[in-house]
């Protein structure tokens, strides 16, 4: 895997990856925060994370042929407040919405998700945070 980084101006960087899908990355000066015109880069980890368990989970169910209609993930992280300001603790809250959805079925994906396949959770996990989630099922009609 490879990605690129090229500064454009300010603190906004122009990023891609093997994908070669761009990304503005923006790291604002103090008084600037309302002209980002990207996420910063611990914001993209978060993503990141989010996206990562939020794929797994996808697959899981579907090699389960669990009828998944809507994933939505809400994630809260907390940061040290010394440099380098590492992720220290990340809630995953995770909406699940489907028809005849079975509560072991979601939790046993989630759980899988955080313990084997996510590389994402399990680096920043390694690195010292906590993850803990949580999850609401809405049956849908």
């Amino acid at each position: 895997m490879k990605a690129e980084v090229t500064w454009i101006k300010d603190m906004r960087f122009i990023a891609s990856g093997d994908s070669k899908c761009g990304i503005v990355v923006d790291v604002p000066e103090e008084g600037h925060e309302g002209e980002r015109i990207g996420p910063g880069p611990m914001e993209l980890m978060l993503i990141g994370i989010g996206a990562c368990t939020a794929s797994d989970v996808v697959w899981i169910l579907r090699k389960q042929r669990v009828q998944l209609q809507r994933l939505e993930l809400h994630l809260q992280a907390e940061r040290a407040s010394t440099d380098p300001k590492m992720f220290t603790k990340i809630h995953i809250e995770y909406l699940v919405a489907g028809k005849g959805l079975k509560e072991k079925a979601i939790a046993t994906a989630i759980r899988l998700s955080h313990e084997k396949y996510c590389s994402a959770t399990n680096s920043v996990v390694r690195g010292g945070a906590t993850i803990t989630a949580s999850h609401r099922i809405i049956e849908a009609t």
